[in-house]
């Protein structure tokens, strides 16, 4: 599936449908659309051996459908994306909760992919165009109880430099 943007802010792209558990942010070129994750690609540091930069995972911890939106900049130009974790990712906007990051990519032929890195198919992904840039991926971390660590309420990639997107759609 291919996302075309519309305005500016934050707007939907679609869902993608995880089978794995697993969400991830890559550079699509690198990877390409018959790309799956296995586990003997790790290697011991918990990266992907040969594929530093190109892809980012986490484990979502749930198989369903989840939303991807993008941010559009003043220009018109994608400059960060991210996929919602949890059913209520508005209200969990409104909570305390912070960014932390969790790896980098190099998108710097400005073509990204928000998938289940171990599933096929046009269902498990969403391709997109962004700024060709550099990218940290981050992750929204909220408060969850004193002694519980905290829950993952979305992976968010953001180029580097263009400034924090607003966190919802009201701006």
């Amino acid at each position: 599936m291919t996302a075309e943007h519309a305005g500016h802010g934050w707007e939907e792209m679609g869902t993608i449908v995880t089978r794995s558990g697993t969400v991830a942010f890559a550079v699509n070129r690198i990877l390409g659309e018959g790309f799956v994750f296995r586990s003997d690609m790790l290697v011991d540091s918990g990266t992907i051996a040969d594929f530093e930069g190109a892809i980012v995972m986490h484990a979502a911890a749930s198989e369903k459908p989840l939303t991807v939106e993008r941010y559009v900049d003043d220009e018109g130009v994608v400059t960060a994306a991210r996929i919602s974790l949890v059913d209520d990712f508005n209200d969990a906007l409104e909570d305390e909760g912070e960014w932390e990051e969790t790896g980098a990519l190099s998108l710097l032929l400005g073509d990204c992919v928000a998938c289940d890195p171990r599933t096929r198919g046009e269902r498990h992904r969403i391709d997109f165009s962004v700024r060709r840039g550099r990218y940290g991926v981050e992750r929204l971390l909220l408060p969850v109880g004193e002694d519980e660590p905290p829950s993952v309420a979305a992976l968010q990639v953001r180029m580097r430099g263009a400034g924090r997107p607003p966190r919802d759609r009201r701006g």
